[in-house]
């Protein structure tokens, strides 16, 4: 691996400048790494860089290892000895041929012996020798135009060593000839120049300073350049000193003189180099250097600055190591004026102060070079800047450089002195560590600032400490830092001899900690003192508040029990009480803010309203409506309070007794007549609770429609019932029943008492005749009533009337749902008849009554209408009209109209069946107009009824064996007039206000039965006519409806 650059370079280099000074003895070296290793050269060129001869000498045959450190070792004494520092480097380093810290060792003695010996000032500037050989180099090459930063690159193009060329002998080099370009060229010329004029060794190559510059190279060639200069340019023995610091000096102040050089010829140097130096000796040892300044134009401006006075200084002025003409010099070192910043104070006032007691302190004057004034007369002043306001300080001139200082200080902390002096030179100025922070301690306890402060001065709670700091301080304010006061104090009340004394503990610090631990509530004097003087702003008032809530201390107020600790409650009563909180000593609180919260659980939850009155109290309400048992609890965060059983029973009984709502149970909306009617009374209050005690004024009324009031009976059952009975009712009808308690309408109340008739009594019946008794017309209207003459409204008796002589046909009279009943005279009846009524069963009367029954014909206009409606057959259908009852007709005509659209219906052809033999119908002869009692059988509305019933016999027994009559393909509906006139007797009835709906059902079932069999058997005997809707058995329709009315 080959070695760097740097290491070829110096190696070069140094072996050269080795053998600059070796060959002196003829003496050389060819390898540096090899050719030290026995001491022998190394030996030689110590002694001719010191100019001194080095002992024990070297062994100059040395064949062992042994004896060539030995050697080694002498040379490297040699070189520690002149405060030369080596690192790192033994005798067997150099031995063993280590290249790089053999290179260290011959770099470091070129520095000390070329570099840093020809230079100046190094040392006062704390310069290192490359920067004060860079300085020199800019110093002599800048006014040449060149700059020189750095002892590598700035030297490769050769124009700085041709500069230096120049200084040693001007104008040699034309440096506008020299370009940058030509760098080996420009290095060339500048090497072999200075050979040949100055004898500079060749330690340089151009070819390194242009690729490979090397610093430490590059710095020892420099330095032959400064080395020359400084020992060329003046003689030591011709060059002299002049000036003023020469002969006289003061401390403080700074001493010039001005060397010129002279060289040996005794002509005066033009330029600088010379390597002027100079020192100021006491007593033989050197106190200190002089500054020298190259004016670059043969003389030097030297300065010193001496710090002791005296006569027995010299001052050494030296070119090299030479001393110029007439020296060493005697200059006589007078002391200077006061220097501020040397001045110093002393004594216990700089130390330490006490507020409010004197300090003393003692201001040293001294020149610039530390030295002591000792004579008076210095400008002093002093002032303690303290927070209360600058303190001056008294001076007294002791006359021999010391001035004694007082003062008294007021602030007890670090305060700040600023002393200082008024001189000619540096004018006002604070002496050395001005300005002082001297410590100021408090003076004695003073009982008119000594402070007090804490919570316990405003107040406490009962049972809690409250806790007061002191801080006692001196008459200026000052808070003392020890203890051993005497603080002391008590707690007094206001309202009784009761004291309570201040525990104090003493902390050692100034301050003390008060405290005391009330339990009672109420108003108090704080008193505290030292010794015997109440401190500052006191006695003061304190307030004790209660303590913290102690739940079971609280205290229930307003909240009676009975003797078994029960709590009685009216119901719907609001109840309230109040609850004082209290602390464990028993002081009531006077705060709020509690989360106070009740209860009240049982027959039902009652919501219970508690209020934070803000001032340690709590209104608790609320209001239970219903009876029962309860508990009420009160709890503070789900902790029962106490100061009471804690929940509390409570019992809820009823309230007032309210008419309103108390009810009844019983014979409120029907009664039966003549009977002992009873209802029961239940007492309730306004939240319907029952009462269980009597007591109560129950009374009441029973109002019927007309008018007529009926007692009631009221019995107290002493339970809180109240049994009534209304035993005379004779009336029926509506009553309004009003039971009242207390005066008041009970609840409901009052009611709607139906009563209805008793059992219908026969002897009580009312018959009524009409004016004119008309056939198909309402005949006898028929009244019935009970045993006390109350209209029987009930619906249910069976009233008929027996019409005679026609062996008692029966005809039922119409109920009309209103205790009246009436006899419609069927309509083909007429002549003379006796009636007889028959109720239930049984005559009303023995005697019937005779009434003549008259006709009751076909209005015109209705026959006209049927005229146009059935012109064909108008003829038979006007005369059958006339059996049927008249509010039939309309009925019959109407469905007429409705089947005819409107229109006429034509006449069609007249088909008549011959009549089967053996069949006979048993028809009644419906057809003939009017039943002419008078001509009759002896019984012949007998005989006429078993007529009917045989031909109805012999229907049904056709009806089973003839086949049903086919209706024609062409979608016509043959329909009987019977049913037609079902129809029409159906909504007859309906008008009849007040029927029986059950009895309505059961004779339109039966006259439709039986319209229905004469329907089918009709067209066998009737006339069947078309009439575009369907085929109609008119005969048979219109004995349907005789069957339906009957």
């Amino acid at each position: 691996m080959s070695e760097p650059a740097w290491v070829r370079i110096q190696r070069k280099t140094f072996t050269r400048w080795c053998n600059n000074y070796l060959g002196q003895r003829q003496l050389g070296i060819e390898n540096l790494d090899k050719d030290l290793s026995d001491g022998i050269a190394l030996f030689n060129l110590l002694e001719i860089l010191s100019g001194e001869a080095i002992t024990p000498k070297p062994k100059l045959k040395a064949v062992m290892k042994l004896q060539k450190i030995e050697n080694l070792a002498t040379s490297l004494r040699f070189i520690k000895s002149k405060d030369i520092k080596l690192v790192g480097i033994g005798p067997e380093d150099i031995h063993d041929g280590k290249t790089s810290l053999i290179l260290g060792l011959i770099w470091t003695l070129i520095l000390r012996f070329q570099i840093e010996n020809n230079l100046e000032e190094e040392d006062e500037k704390g310069r290192s020798a490359k920067q004060a050989l860079l300085e020199w180099c800019n110093k002599v090459l800048n006014p040449q135009g060149i700059i020189i930063t750095n002892f590598k690159d700035s030297w490769s193009d050769g124009k700085g060593f041709c500069g230096l060329v120049n200084v040693l002998e001007p104008e040699t080099i034309n440096l506008e000839q020299r370009p940058k370009e030509h760098a080996e060229e420009n290095l060339n010329l500048a090497f072999d120049t200075s050979h040949n004029l100055f004898q500079f060794p060749k330690v340089l190559d151009a070819v390194d300073v242009i690729d490979n510059p090397d610093e430490l190279s590059i710095m020892t060639y420099v330095s032959y350049f400064k080395a020359f200069l400084a020992a060329n340019t003046a003689d030591p023995t011709k060059s002299y000193a002049e000036g003023p610091g020469l002969v006289e000096a003061t401390t403080g102040k700074t001493a010039i003189f001005t060397v010129h050089a002279v060289n040996e010829e005794g002509a005066h140097a033009s330029r600088g180099g010379a390597n002027i130096k100079g020192y100021l000796a006491h007593n033989g040892k050197e106190a200190l250097k002089v500054k020298v300044k190259d004016n670059l134009n043969g003389t030097y401006e030297c300065t010193y600055v001496p710090k002791l006075p005296g006569a027995d200084f010299t001052l050494h002025v030296l070119i090299g190591k030479s001393e110029i003409k007439d020296s060493p010099f005697r200059p006589l070192v007078k002391p200077g004026e006061p220097k501020a910043g040397k001045c110093i104070a002393f004594g216990p006032g700089i130390e330490h102060a006490i507020a409010g007691q004197e300090a003393v302190f003692t201001v040293q004057t001294k020149d610039a070079s530390d030295n002591n004034i000792t004579d008076g007369g210095a400008k002093i002043s002093a002032v303690l800047h303290d927070p209360q306001g600058d303190i001056k300080v008294n001076i007294i001139d002791n006359h021999d450089g010391t001035y004694t200082c007082s003062y008294v200080p007021h602030t007890a902390k670090p305060l700040l002195m600023d002393i200082k002096i008024t001189t000619e030179a540096d004018g006002e100025a604070s002496i050395k560590n001005a300005p002082i922070k001297i410590p100021v301690a408090p003076g004695l306890a003073s009982s008119e600032f000594t402070e007090a402060s804490g919570p316990g001065l405003k107040g406490a709670n009962a049972g809690e400490e409250a806790k007061i700091s002191v801080i006692t301080k001196d008459s200026f304010g000052n808070k003392l830092t020890a203890g051993d006061c005497n603080i002391n104090g008590f707690l007094k009340s206001k309202n009784d001899d009761l004291t309570i004394p201040l525990n104090v503990l003493d902390n050692s610090d100034g301050s003390y900690s008060l405290s005391y631990l009330p339990q009672i509530a109420g108003d108090y004097e704080l008193q505290v003192f030292l010794d015997e003087s109440p401190i500052k702003d006191t006695p003061v008032d304190v307030s004790v508040k209660p303590g913290a809530p102690d739940l079971l201390n609280f205290l229930w107020d307003g909240l009676e029990v009975d003797g078994n600790g029960n709590r009685i409650v009216v119901a719907g009563s609001p109840e309230s009480f109040s609850i004082t909180a209290k602390d464990g000593y028993g002081n009531p609180l006077t705060n709020g803010g509690l989360p106070v919260k009740a209860s009240l659980t049982g027959t039902e939850n009652v919501p219970v309203l508690v209020i934070d009155n803000g001032d340690g109290t709590y209104a608790v309400s609320y209001r239970p409506v219903t009876v029962g048992d309860y508990q009420l609890s009160v709890e503070v965060n789900r902790q029962p309070i106490g100061g009471a059983k804690n929940p509390i029973p409570l019992i809820v009984i009823p309230g007032a007794i309210s008419g309103s709502h108390s009810v009844a149970e019983g014979n409120l909306e029907e009664a039966e007549i003549g009977k002992d009617n009873v209802f029961t009374v239940f007492s309730r209050d306004e939240f319907d609770n029952e009462i269980k005690m009597g007591g109560a004024d129950v009374t009441g009324e029973l109002v019927h429609e007309s008018g007529e009031v009926v007692p009631i009976t009221v019995v107290d059952n002493g339970d809180g019932t109240y049994t009534c009975t209304y035993p005379d009712i004779q009336k029926s009808g509506d009553y309004k029943l009003s039971p009242l308690v207390n005066g008041e309408l009970i609840s409901d109340a009052p009611f709607t008492l139906k009563v209805a008739p008793g059992v219908t009594d026969i002897n009580n019946t009312v018959i009524t005749m009409p004016d004119h008794h008309v056939a198909g017309l309402p005949g006898l209207g028929i009244r019935l009533h009970d045993n006390f003459g109350n209209l029987q409204k009930n619906k249910g008796d069976k009233v008929r009337a027996h019409l005679l002589p026609l062996d008692h046909l029966e005809v039922d009279a119409t109920d009309n749902g209103d205790g009246t009943y009436v006899v419609n005279y069927p309509p083909d009846l007429s002549g003379d008849v006796e009636v007889k009524v028959k109720v239930n069963g049984k005559y009303t009367t023995a005697d019937p009554f005779s009434v003549n029954v008259q006709d009751n014909p076909v209005s015109e206009d209705m026959q006209q209408e049927v005229t146009e409606l059935l012109p064909s057959t108008a003829a038979l259908i006007n005369s059958l009209l006339k059996d049927v009852h008249p509010s039939d007709r309309e009925a019959i005509l109407a469905t007429l109209k409705e089947l005819s659209n409107g229109k006429r219906l034509a006449p069609v052809e007249q088909e008549v069946k011959p009549k089967k033999e053996k069949q006979n119908l048993g028809l009644p002869k419906f057809s003939k107009p009017k039943r002419d009692v008078r001509k009759a059988q002896a019984n012949p509305i007998k005989a006429r009824l078993e007529m009917e019933e045989k031909a109805l016999e012999v229907k049904e027994e056709e009806a089973k064996t003839e086949p049903q009559a086919k209706t024609k393909p062409t979608g016509a509906v043959s329909l009987g007039l019977g049913g037609l006139g079902a129809q029409i007797a159906q909504q007859q009835k309906m008008k009849m206000a007040g029927k029986n709906t059950g009895e309505l059902e059961e004779v339109e079932g039966k006259a439709e039965e039986k319209v229905e069999l004469k329907a089918e058997v009709a067209p066998s005997r009737g006339v069947k006519m078309q009439m575009g809707v369907g085929n109609i058995d008119v005969r048979a329709g219109l004995a349907g409806l005789k069957k339906t009315n009957k």
